[in-house]
């Protein structure tokens, strides 16, 4: 004790002298220690002391020594007020040394918080002994990095995950070329992270987990509980070679994330590839959400095997909850028992589902939805798929064999989609979206289904569907419904493709009904509501099935059927029938694009007698009954034809012939059979066909008679130039006329050939003489009997005014009219002339006379009188 005691003095004064001296040396104005030296002097001190003690029990001591430090931090220092204050940093972990084992990691962990950072020796395998604890009350950022780059790897402990968190903190997890994986080959099993959390909010950043292992109900590898709020947010991470093993680890997954009271997630830039999950309702990612937001963005789950629930992802959406899917990818999944080959979708209440800018590519599903299975059993839950593409997708099909009996297989729904309503009611939306040879048994693309009152209200616009194959009903799409509701417009689709779809009605062997109906769309179980389907702008082009449906939709029909076409589809072009028996029904209802449910049928035996050589020529074994509504008219089928008998028309079982324009049909089934009268033994008969001969009016129709009989004589041929004289059996007719009252046909076939001789004609040859009058005449015409002369130049002469020519030479004789009097034999004609008359000279009209005969005296009185100025006024000039 006494050592003791000395060690806490002496250490005492070490401190108090390390702060008196420099206030000593401050009032005496020199020069003080500086503190660095005065700390390396105690340093020194303190360790000869230590070094020099010898202690028996060092817990005791070091429980001492820890005391007496306490006591010196709480020595109330001289003038503390002059001592400046001290901002606390945020704490942060230095970045360590190297680690390269488990107990480095367990130290680091330990030490760690705030932001810290693991630097794990580059290339290193590290077996953990147990998962490794990260207090989230403590860290807040954490990253696990490689130190060269090269890959880490964590190998977990049996049944343990590599990491677990504690505390109810928020955690930014980073791994940084470090990688999280299980050992399979050796049986271990376990790996992957637990974070529970009630309030935190955690960042994944980089996780790579690969053959880990899972175990229990709804357990995952990455396993993220959040009852209570909180979010998580996972980035950049990639799952590869994961496996739930265990059947009974119901609802397990590869991911598995539990969100409740508002929690949220997020996941972006997710690759899964080749894991797999043998357990019951598993997935390579699941999610159950309860009020939250779970947001996926650019997930990528390619080559997973699942034995149940999916064959990539499943989610749950509770109350208000919301999931959002985008640019995602589903690949070559499949599930080999159970329903939906890629997503999974269970909806309640009024959860929101919304699917963009994804596909879905070979995935299958054993019972059906081989890329989607939507469950929805909710009041008011809406789903959203637009630009989805669904192609090559699959679901089981029925194999049988008829000649062993062997039948395996079950039936499956939805190709690339499968609906079921349970409950309550769903609007489904599904625009700008391709449903690509996809195949199931039931619904090659879509298959909805309306259960127990529950009903979907189906938007299906501006989309493709083309090459779906089912063997039952709806080659793309099959809407079914137990007991049915009139719900107008209930599916609606508008400005869609319905192309190359195809039901096979394949022979499913015992158990399954017939099928074969609906190579576009099925309607089945909504009897006389044929209102519930709306097409508006769609095209349907080459879909087949088996056994296409008939209905009676002519325009002046007041039927259900009728009404509900006229109203409910516009703008829409249908397929021509791939049957010839369909080629009269031309309308979308018929043939091979919709089929519409039924509640009667009528049978119609074509032999009731089984004549043997009735040989029908436009009948085969699918056009054998007409579907059709109790109450309603059948619609009457094309009349058979027979080579060796006459059809007399349809009978009822009492006998009585059917009247298809008034008569109602009453009974479920309806049997009608044919009646048939023994057509008379064919005659030969041989052809007479007419030729004309040259000539270009209307040919005559050929006979067809049997030997001997006459031949009725057709209309007369015309030829111009040419005399008609008959018909002959050689073209120069050099056998003579036929007669046709009396001649009778051969028995071969024979030409008539129109005879014929040419008409004589008669010319005349028309001059022209002048008549007196000047140059030279016209020309001579030679002119047909009955023809008109061509009327020549005008002619002239001095003295003359041309009038026209005559027949006559004489002045005033009757003129030729060129326009109407024809020439009937030769003759002359003579120019006419009109003497010109001479113009007499005219007189100029003499003026009347003014009383003077001679002007002369008047030209001499004003001539002197103009001389007689002139000498006056030279006078007064000079004067």
């Amino acid at each position: 004790m006494k050592k003791k005691f000395t060690i806490g003095i002496f250490s005492l004064a070490l401190v108090l002298g390390s702060v008196m001296v420099p206030l000593m040396a401050e009032e005496a104005d020199i020069d003080s220690l500086p503190v660095n030296d005065v700390q390396e002097s105690i340093d020194e001190i303190t360790e000869e002391v230590t070094t020099e003690t010898v202690v028996d029990t060092p817990e005791v001591v070091e429980e001492e020594a820890v005391d007496a430090a306490v006591d010196i931090q709480t020595i109330d220092v001289l003038d503390n007020e002059s001592i400046s204050p001290v901002v606390e940093a945020p704490v942060k972990t230095p970045r360590a040394t190297t680690i390269d084992d488990y107990a480095g990691l367990v130290a680091a962990l330990a030490n760690a918080q705030g932001d810290a950072t693991l630097v794990i020796s580059g290339g290193s395998r590290i077996v953990l002994n147990d998962s490794l604890k990260i207090n989230t009350a403590k860290v807040t950022s954490l990253e696990f990095v490689s130190s060269d780059g090269t890959e880490v790897v964590f190998i977990n402990a049996k049944d343990k995950k590599h990491l677990e968190t504690t505390g109810n903190g928020s955690l930014n997890l980073t791994f940084t070329n470090v990688v999280l994986s299980g050992n399979r080959e050796t049986g271990l099993t376990g790996g992957g992270i637990a974070i529970t959390s009630s309030t935190g909010n955690h960042i994944i950043n980089g996780l790579v987990v690969r053959e880990s292992t899972a175990k229990g109900w709804d357990a995952g590898i990455l396993q993220y509980t959040a009852l209570n709020g909180g979010s998580l947010s996972v980035v950049d991470a990639t799952f590869t070679g994961n496996v739930i093993p265990d059947r009974n680890s119901a609802s397990a997954a590869i991911i598995m994330v539990d969100l409740a009271n508002g929690a949220n997630a997020s996941f972006t830039n997710i690759t899964m590839d080749r894991n797999e999950t043998v357990n019951q309702n598993g997935a390579a990612i699941g999610f159950y959400n309860k009020d939250g937001v779970v947001t996926v963005d650019g997930l990528h789950i390619s080559n997973h095997k699942a034995s149940s629930m999916s064959g990539g992802m499943k989610y749950t959406g509770y109350t208000t909850s919301t999931l959002t899917l985008t640019n995602s990818s589903f690949k070559d999944n499949t599930n080999i028992e159970g329903t939906a080959g890629a997503l999974s979708i269970k909806q309640t209440a009024q959860s929101n589902v919304s699917i963009t800018n994804t596909t879905f590519t070979n995935n299958y599903a054993h019972r059906g939805g081989g890329a989607i299975m939507l469950n929805a059993d909710g009041s008011a839950t809406t789903t959203t798929l637009d630009n989805v593409t669904f192609e090559n997708n699959k679901g089981g099909l029925i194999e049988y064999n008829p000649e062993t009996g062997e039948q395996t297989g079950l039936p499956s729904s939805g190709g690339a989609l499968n609906i079921v309503q349970s409950s309550g009611r769903t609007t489904l939306v599904i625009k700008n979206s391709r449903f690509l040879n996809n195949t199931a048994v039931t619904g090659g693309a879509i298959a909805l289904s309306n259960n127990n009152g529950g009903i979907t209200d189906l938007t299906l616009e501006d989309s493709i569907l083309s090459g779906n194959i089912s063997d039952y009903h709806g080659g793309a799409i099959d809407f079914s419904y137990g007991t049915g509701e009139n719900i107008p417009g209930l599916f609606t689709i508008r400005n869609t493709e319905i192309t190359n779809n195809t039901v096979t009605g394949r022979d499913t062997g015992p158990g399954y009904y017939e099928g074969g109906y609906g190579g576009g769309i099925a309607i089945t179980g909504y009897k006389e509501y044929p209102d519930v389907l709306v097409l508006d702008g769609v095209t349907f082009n080459n879909n087949t099935s088996l056994y296409p449906v008939v209905w009676n939709l002519n325009a002046e029909s007041s039927s259900l059927l009728q009404t509900s076409y006229r109203n409910n589809v516009t703008d829409t072009t249908f397929s021509q029938s791939s049957h010839a028996f369909l080629a009269g029904y031309n309308n979308a209802f018929n043939g091979d694009d919709v089929y519409i449910d039924y509640d009667g049928i009528a049978y119609f035996d074509l032999n009731p007698e089984t004549i043997a050589d009735l040989d029908l020529e436009n009948y085969t074994e699918m056009s054998h009954y007409n579907l059709s509504f109790k109450n309603e008219l059948i619609l009457e089928p094309i009349t058979p034809i027979s080579a060796n008998y006459t059809f007399l028309g349809w009978y009822n079982e009492s006998d009585v012939l059917w009247d298809f324009a008034t008569t109602n049909q009453t009974e479920t089934h309806q049997y009608l059979h044919a009646k048939w009268e023994r057509k008379p033994e064919p005659v030969a008969t041989y052809n007479v066909s007419f030729d004309l001969n040259g000539a270009t009016s209307a040919q005559p129709d050929a006979q067809a008679l049997t030997a001997g009989s006459t031949v009725s004589q057709p209309v007369q041929p015309v030829r111009d130039g040419f005399t008609f004289q008959g018909w002959s059996t050689t073209q120069d007719g050099s056998v003579g006329l036929w007669n046709f009252a009396t001649d009778t046909t051969p028995s071969s076939n024979m030409t008539l050939f129109a005879q014929w001789k040419p008409i004589a004609t008669t010319s005349y040859n028309v001059s022209f003489n002048l008549n007196g009058g000047d140059g030279i005449a016209p020309a001579s015409q030679v002119i047909d009997a009955g023809a008109w002369v061509s009327q020549p130049f005008t002619v002239s002469r001095n003295g003359y005014t041309f009038i026209g020519w005559s027949q006559n030479a004489q002045p005033g004789s009757p003129l030729w009219d060129f326009k109407t009097m024809t020439v009937s034999s030769d003759m002359v004609l003579y120019a006419q002339w009109q003497p010109v008359t001479p113009t007499q000279p005219t007189t100029p009209e003499k003026l009347p006379s003014t009383g003077y005969s001679n002007g002369l005296p008047i030209f001499g009185l004003l001539t002197i009188a103009t001389g007689l100025s002139v000498l006056a006024l030279k006078r007064r000039k000079n004067n």
